[in-house]
């Protein structure tokens, strides 16, 4: 399990700098359903003190956040890969 979902799960918002497309898609997400912002990393950086202020102090994204935390509070974190696999399995037919 990612970093990123290990903190919302816990109802953190985030400020999020992606390395990599994936990273960069799930970063997108956040900020779309309003639990962190995203720095682009195709662009330079602008204002990341404004940007990481406003996580910390606008109530927002703390609140979407634990939105999210409470949705997701049954999900069997420790065994993600098991159900994983257990459903490529399924699908396969294997």
């Amino acid at each position: 399990m990612s970093t990123t979902t290990r903190f919302l799960l816990m109802g953190k918002p985030l400020l999020l700098f992606p390395g990599h497309l994936e990273q960069f898609l799930l970063a997108r997400r956040v900020e779309e359903m309003g639990a962190g912002l995203l720095v682009n990393p195709e662009q330079a950086p602008v204002d990341l003190q404004t940007k990481l202020r406003r996580v910390l102090h606008e109530h927002a994204f703390t609140e979407n956040a634990q939105a999210f935390a409470r949705k997701y509070a049954a999900f069997p974190q420790e065994t993600v890969i098991a159900h994983l696999v257990r459903r490529v399995e399924e699908i396969a037919g294997i």
